[in-house]
């Protein structure tokens, strides 16, 4: 039976954690953007308004903040794992060397790298949508 310290690819050092941060962005742009596409062309007109409706920008917005705030826990969960002293250096097969302690941390560091860029990308993306007029773009 698989222990839940057997999922190391959910771990901050594992897999997921260098496709999670560029995928919340990916995610947000593509949210953004359809978004904008759906407000500024209603159904069946097949021409784009001049004005976009109410709803668009609380819901850029929100959209924006929920991406930054995804990204910002990944961030925070990466620099946690940073922190976090050698304790685990003794694995479930005995001893765990050095160099493994030190390819876990780089990979958690690059996680947490991902993190900031992909925060600063969303952020820039966002802020772009709410000062530019909607249906002009």
């Amino acid at each position: 039976m698989k222990q839940a310290s057997d999922k190391h690819w959910l771990r901050p050092e594992g897999a997921l954690a260098f496709v999670a941060a560029p995928t919340v962005w990916a995610l947000h742009f593509v949210a953004v953007y359809g978004l904008s596409g759906v407000a500024c062309v209603p159904p069946g007109s097949g021409q784009q308004q001049a004005v976009a409706p109410g709803w668009l920008t609380p819901a850029l917005a929100l959209t924006t903040m929920a991406a930054v705030l995804a990204v910002a826990l990944l961030g925070l969960r990466a620099h946690r794992s940073l922190e976090r002293p050698a304790a685990d250096a003794v694995g479930p097969h005995g001893p765990v060397d050095a160099s493994v302690q030190a390819r876990k941390r780089t990979m958690a560091w690059i996680a947490g790298a991902t993190a900031v860029v992909a925060a600063i990308a969303i952020g820039l993306s966002g802020l772009a949508m709410l000062m530019l007029p909607a249906c002009e773009r």
